[in-house]
């Protein structure tokens, strides 16, 4: 079993929560696939690029926690790190840009 921080993962799920979503509609409104989501919420894998860019971009005001997770060095390359919550959300998509291009 893979360990994630586990604020960044039990923030998604009081999200989650928050707005009365099963797990399929969760994943889709998160723009994530439903057996990926599954993975990361019991911590079989770590969260990948796409998901970090999709949490952020689907919800910013979870900026922090990616911000902290990304901090910890799981999974995350070469992404560069700031403390702006924008800056995030824009090296998050520069990142994701130069990985499909």
């Amino acid at each position: 079993m893979y360990e994630t921080k586990l604020d960044l993962i039990q923030a998604l799920e009081a999200e989650q929560r928050r707005r009365q979503l099963d797990g399929n509609g969760f994943s889709t409104m998160l723009g994530i696939h439903y057996s990926n989501w599954s993975r990361y919420k019991n911590r079989q894998r770590p969260l990948s690029k796409n998901a970090l860019m999709s949490i952020i971009q689907n919800l910013p005001e979870l900026g922090k926690h990616v911000e902290d997770y990304m901090r910890q060095g799981k999974n995350t390359g070469d992404m560069e790190i700031t403390t702006e919550p924008v800056e995030s959300s824009k090296t998050l998509k520069k990142m994701g840009a130069e990985n499909r291009g």
